[in-house]
């Protein structure tokens, strides 16, 4: 219930704008995305989309602006070539 009561006040507080940080995520976009993340794949992830539908939104643009993850499963950090 405490997820759904802050995911309802985050989706409140973006108002109109696409991302926290307006036209672009901000570190408090990526926050959120990535507790959403933690729980993608659980029931509550689905429950929490189909509650609302402007998290679902918000949710999508952010999984369009995040690149994949690159944990380490070997103690090394990834290293972008393109960077």
């Amino acid at each position: 219930d405490d997820l759904f009561a802050c995911a309802t006040e985050w989706t409140a507080a973006l108002g109109e704008r696409p991302y926290m940080g307006g036209d672009s995520p901000s570190l408090a976009d990526l926050g959120v995305y990535g507790v959403l993340q933690a729980v993608r794949g659980m029931d509550t992830f689905t429950d929490l989309l189909e509650h609302d539908a402007a998290l679902a939104g918000w949710y999508k643009r952010m999984a369009a602006q995040v690149r994949p993850s690159r944990l380490p499963t070997d103690g090394v950090a990834y290293v972008d070539p393109r960077a």
